[in-house]
């Protein structure tokens, strides 16, 4: 073993020194030192606690977490090209300014972070778009000002309701009727 490294890899299951997770029942145990009291509280068939071990073992595990995702990261190239070039992945670590969607999250890297809500927040205005000239072609078809395309907007000049539907104020709904 090399010097320093006895103080972090113990026989005891106890935590190491410097942990600053969840440990049940510490805050009511007095007297002892962290190490000790850990220990004790790890080993008390009283005290409820997980089945396994906090610190496992990672390098035996086969295990790979692929964050942010491959589409996440195309998303926010793909809004970096056409506006502000501070949203660009990897973001920059120490940038203050606003991101949307990264204060919901927590819990990972802010590089990760600031990518999966940069990118749910372009996916979320691209789905906003798309809905409003939807609705503005139908507006326009309706209308007259647009041919009509495809059977979908054949069926919405025959509809009983144009669009914009006019809202009418509840007092004027019987000179509304009886026309």
């Amino acid at each position: 073993m090399t010097v320093g490294t006895e103080l972090l890899i113990t026989a005891e299951p106890h935590l190491i020194p410097g942990y600053t997770g969840y440990c049940p029942q510490y805050r009511f145990r007095y007297g002892e030192t962290y190490a000790k009291a850990t220990h004790k509280l790890l080993l008390d068939p009283t005290v409820n606690h997980a089945n396994t071990l906090i610190l496992s073992n990672r390098a035996t595990d086969d295990y790979k977490a692929w964050r942010p995702l491959k589409s996440d990261i195309n998303v926010v190239n793909a809004r970096f090209k056409r506006t502000d070039p501070v949203f660009v992945h990897p973001m920059l670590p120490g940038y203050e300014g606003f991101i949307p969607g990264l204060s919901a999250r927590i819990g990972q890297r802010y590089t990760v972070l600031a990518t999966e809500g940069l990118a749910d927040f372009e996916r979320e205005q691209l789905r906003v778009k798309t809905t409003l000239n939807r609705l503005r072609k139908t507006i326009d078809v309706q209308s007259g000002r647009a041919e009509p395309r495809n059977l979908e907007e054949r069926l919405s000049i025959k509809s009983q309701f144009k669009l914009p539907v006019l809202a009418v104020r509840p007092e004027c709904m019987a000179m509304t009727n009886s026309s």
